[in-house]
C-alpha cells in the first residue's frame, strides 16, 4: 500500500473549507477546491509519497505496473 497525495482542482464552483476538512486542514484554502484526483490521470496525476519526496503516481505505474498492480 501507498500513501498519495492527491491532486487538487480550483474551480469557481469549489468550497474554500469542505476538501481542507476532509484533508484534515484548520484552514481555509486560498481559492476554491472543487475536486480532489487520486489517480494516474496523466493531466494532473497524484503523487506517491516516498522516502526521499514524491513522485508522480503516472510514473510509478508505467515504471512497475505489476509490482504496483498485480500480474
Amino acid at each position: 500500500m501507498r500513501e498519495l497525495e492527491g491532486a487538487l482542482r480550483s474551480y469557481a464552483w469549489g468550497s474554500r473549507t469542505a476538501i481542507a476538512e476532509l484533508r484534515g486542514l484548520s484552514t481555509p484554502s486560498n481559492h476554491p477546491e472543487a475536486e480532489l484526483w487520486l489517480g494516474a490521470h496523466p493531466g494532473d496525476p497524484a503523487r506517491v509519497i516516498t522516502e526521499s519526496g514524491s513522485e508522480s503516481l503516472l510514473e510509478v505505474l508505467h515504471r512497475e505496473p505489476e509490482r504496483e498492480l498485480g500480474p
